[in-house]
């Protein structure tokens, strides 16, 4: 009889439960087991990537940049190409006013105290947002649409995420 299938008193195993025959931490045992069925697999060519995938123009970024409100902060996300709304959000510094006109005045001031980073170009589209934050009047006036005659003093939005793109960004 063989090592890893069911004795003769034993009922048979259901094809779900069947993985039980296999899970074995080997201890106590310096058998080595070789099968003998074993097919190469073939090694697919990794395509290397460091995980850098902004377009920068050849500007050099800081990814160990203290986090924001630090100056140093501030002008990492400057340099990743943050478009002001995102740069008010994640600054976590008060300004006079909230939004992009506060991400203004965020880089304004950023600017005065490092002229290099006047020279870092910002992409057409953020690379945190993605621009969500230009379409915000449509996506409101749709809500108001879909909302009228029905009375409420407070509105709680939410997503479904794919479960796909919520294991991609655990890993």
């Amino acid at each position: 009889m063989e090592r890893d299938s069911p004795e003769a008193g034993e009922q048979e195993l259901d094809e779900d439960d069947e993985w039980q025959l296999y899970a074995s931490a080997g201890y106590a045992s310096a058998e080595v087991v070789v099968e003998a069925d074993e097919t190469e697999v073939e090694e697919e060519k990794e395509i290397w990537f460091d995980g850098d995938d902004l377009e920068l123009n050849g500007a050099s970024i800081d990814w160990d940049a203290p986090p924001c409100p630090a100056p140093l902060g501030i002008a990492h996300i400057i340099k990743i190409g943050a478009c002001d709304h995102c740069l008010y959000r994640l600054a976590g510094r008060r300004t006079e006013v909230p939004g992009a006109p506060g991400g203004e005045e965020i880089r304004s001031a950023a600017h005065a105290r490092d002229t290099e980073l006047a020279k870092v170009e910002t992409p057409d589209l953020c690379p945190l947002c993605e621009n969500l934050f230009d379409d915000v009047n449509n996506i409101v006036s749709r809500v108001v649409e879909s909302t009228e005659g029905i009375e409420h003093t407070s509105i709680q939005f939410g997503i479904h995420m794919p479960k796909d793109l919520i294991q991609e960004e655990d890993r």
